[in-house]
């Protein structure tokens, strides 16, 4: 509607409140304009109504709005942690109340619940600064701080549903849809929750979740495959650290069975000859005879360590004699501190002859096959002689019979 005279009798102030649609509706007489957002009414009203008195000088007013904090008494209850984002607007005439700034704040309110808090039950304030363009034009979305535990619902809801990037077909805009949809549930708001099908929530969801997705990205746990999005199988907060690999093995071995208990009182009634033709065989026969090296290795060193202490103890008493008998008199400088000699690296271990250890096992085959032939040689002839006394027995038996007749 665009009058081309002055109203003749405009109000004094506007109060703009929402319908049961969830919209507001223009307070000048004779006009049916609706719009969602106060600002777009404001700025219908400017435009579309002429007055005698400009409405920006006489009624708007701009003030900022809190919600309190307090605790219900009697019986402890919940309190919702929001976002409002669409708050209460009212003018007044005598107190020149007007149309508040455009903003929301999320504020924290302590309060004793069984419930499980939600992503926002820790967050700092979140608020939309204040801005004179129009929604259309603005973008708001980028300014506003999201606390570290929605980023992280959001984030766990992305993986959850597997929208890797930007809703561009029928079936990424439907899991874009469930995202919302849960956050929408799981979240509590404050003392208003805006509708479902609110534009400006829509606006700042989506905005947020396009940046989630592009840190995702940048920190490897999307990354482009040949013809789409992947997420990869570990991301850079569950990789396993690189720790460095020990030289040796642990010197004290683990016990995990009785069997192993078994085993080890059989190597302990063993003499000296038999544990050195055991241990032979288990360097030869082992499934892994570079941790019995190590072993050995270790029981030298050890062993070398020893002797070390040994020898220094054996010639302190020597060295003590040479001392001069002015600096024995001293307590201190009698003291004579011998440094530690470091012992030497470790000789690397010879390569293993390859030729001799086949040669090795090439003969404990053909020793094996040898005695299994004198053993089966043997077998035949005892049932060869076994069948010969069985033949003279019955000859013999044969015989006697025959001679009685």
């Amino acid at each position: 509607m665009n009058p081309t005279a002055n109203n003749p009798s405009p109000p004094a102030g506007f109060t703009f409140f929402r319908n049961a649609r969830g919209v507001f509706d223009c307070p000048v007489d004779g006009c049916g304009k609706s719009y969602k957002q106060p600002e777009s009414l404001k700025y219908h009203i400017s435009r579309s109504h002429v007055f005698p008195q400009d409405p920006q000088h006489s009624i708007v007013q701009t003030t900022t709005q809190s919600t309190p904090q307090y605790a219900p008494g009697g019986s402890p209850s919940p309190t919702l942690q929001t976002i409002q984002l669409s708050p209460n607007i009212a003018t007044g005439g005598p107190s020149n109340m007007a149309m508040g700034r455009r903003g929301s704040q999320i504020h924290k309110v302590s309060a004793t619940t069984s419930r499980t808090p939600s992503p926002l039950s820790q967050s700092q304030p979140l608020s939309i600064p204040h801005d004179d363009s129009s929604s259309e034009q603005q973008n708001w979305s980028q300014s506003i701080t999201w606390p570290a535990p929605t980023v992280a619902f959001l984030k766990t809801l992305i993986i959850k549903h597997g929208l890797l990037g930007m809703a561009q077909t029928i079936a990424e805009l439907a899991k874009l849809k469930a995202i919302f949809r849960d956050f929408y549930q799981k979240v509590d708001f404050p003392t208003y929750k805006p509708p479902h099908e609110d534009e400006r929530l829509w606006l700042l969801f989506k905005s947020k979740v396009n940046d989630i997705q592009v840190e995702m990205f940048k920190n490897g746990e999307i990354y482009m495959a040949k013809s789409d999005l992947k997420f990869s199988k570990l991301s850079q907060s569950t990789l396993p650290a690189n720790t460095p690999k020990t030289t040796t093995p642990p010197t004290t071995p683990t016990i995990p069975s009785d069997q192993h208990l078994e085993s080890l009182r059989l190597w302990h009634s063993l003499d000296g000859n038999a544990q050195a033709r055991l241990f032979r065989d288990q360097l030869r026969t082992s499934k892994n005879a570079q941790s019995l090296i190590y072993e050995w290795e270790e029981y030298c060193a050890e062993d070398r360590r020893k002797e070390r202490t040994s020898e220094n103890v054996l010639e302190q008493p020597n060295h003590e004699a040479r001392i001069p008998s002015s600096f024995a008199n001293h307590p201190i400088d009698s003291q004579v501190i011998t440094p530690l000699e470091t012992p030497p690296p470790p000789q690397p271990s010879k390569p293993s002859d390859l030729k001799s250890l086949i040669e090795s096992r090439l003969r404990e085959s053909d020793l094996k096959r040898q005695r299994a032939k004198e053993a089966e040689k043997a077998l035949e002839e005892a049932t060869a002689s076994k069948k010969v006394r069985l033949e003279l027995h019955d000859s013999i038996s044969l015989h006697s019979s025959t001679s009685k007749t």
